[in-house]
């Protein structure tokens, strides 16, 4: 029953992906990402002063999908926890798509596609209400798998999802752009075969 619910899965991850015809699913996947992120921003006021600036996050984050030989296919939900408190939340969920371009027995070198949502608030001192900015997103990232058994991989990577949106209100503007991504997953993979 386990893997028939497992093939069911794979087979709609594959439906989804941008290559339909590489048909032999091989693992579903799950696993978990821990990362270090940086956000730009600006924040034009009521006087027409700007400020520019960073903020770091320590990203935490939970994946599903599947793989074949030259592909994945992953579903991505990612909480970003502000040390300075600027952000109440931060929040992004999505669809990537890796490809393999480099394989051997120990690791695979892939580049990824992906796209999807993020869900921001941010309070800034002075302001009476915090501001919400809720925009979708698209990304890229590169990497690589190393393969730590049949059942499981590390992968590290870095990923750029660019969310360029602004929020306007009371005559200032706040505006959040790129958040680059350094990463680290465990992945567990349940073999199909």
């Amino acid at each position: 029953m386990k893997n028939n619910f497992l093939k069911i899965v794979g087979t709609l991850m594959l439906m989804f992906s941008s290559s339909y015809a590489e048909i032999a699913y091989t693992n579903i996947l799950l696993g978990v990402e821990g990362g270090y992120s940086l956000l730009d921003h600006k924040y034009t006021q009521v006087n027409g002063a700007q400020n520019s600036g960073e903020t770091d996050f320590m990203s935490f984050g939970l994946k599903a999908g599947a793989e074949t030989k030259s592909m994945k296919t992953l579903f991505n939900v990612n909480y970003y926890n502000d040390p300075s408190a600027l952000y109440d939340y931060l929040i992004t969920y999505g669809l990537e798509v890796q490809y393999k371009f480099f394989t051997i027995d120990m690791l695979n070198i892939y580049l990824g596609l992906g796209g999807g949502f993020s869900h921001t608030k941010v309070s800034i001192d002075g302001e009476a209400s915090s501001r919400k900015i809720d925009t979708p997103y698209v990304g890229a990232s590169l990497g690589s798998n190393i393969h730590l058994g049949d059942s499981f991989d590390l992968e590290l990577g870095a990923r750029v999802n660019a969310m360029q949106s602004e929020n306007a209100e009371y005559d200032s503007s706040y505006k959040i752009g790129n958040i680059i991504t350094g990463y680290a997953s465990i992945i567990y993979k349940w073999n199909l075969n």
